[in-house]
């Protein structure tokens, strides 16, 4: 029973989240209300930054390029954008490092209803789409 005791304290050791360096963050993010950053808003809705113990104002920003200016000159943190901002900033020698993947693939969609198109354009676009052959 004694070593039952011992393994549960050594396990809630284990799984304990450290408490976060810092608590409060701005985050800045270009377009907060597109589909692109919907992973952001519902973990913000969901109220996972507070469980994790994170008070976080995110601040919207026209663009991503801006989200990450504000990023450079101090005025936010942490910046939730498109990768290819990263690669630009390092051209002029500015260098950001990316800590989420906020999905496994592209998340924006290029779609074209049938009943709108001639048929003679809906063939063409079947022809040119990645799983045709």
């Amino acid at each position: 029973m004694a070593l039952t005791g011992v393994a549960s304290i050594g396990a809630a050791a284990v799984w304990a989240q450290a408490k976060p360096e810092r608590s409060k963050l701005t985050l800045a993010v270009g377009g907060k209300s597109t589909l692109y950053y919907l992973p952001l808003t519902l973990a913000d809705q969901l109220g996972f930054f507070k469980a994790e113990g994170l008070d976080v104002e995110i601040v919207d920003h026209a663009g991503d390029a801006q989200a990450l200016q504000s990023v450079a000159s101090g005025a936010a943190n942490v910046c939730s954008g498109a990768f290819e901002q990263t690669i630009y900033l390092q051209a002029r020698n500015q260098f950001f490092r990316a800590i989420v993947l906020q999905g496994r693939a592209p998340q924006i969609v290029f779609a074209v209803s049938t009943q709108t198109l001639p048929e003679t354009s809906t063939k063409l676009l079947a022809s040119k789409s990645l799983g045709s052959t």
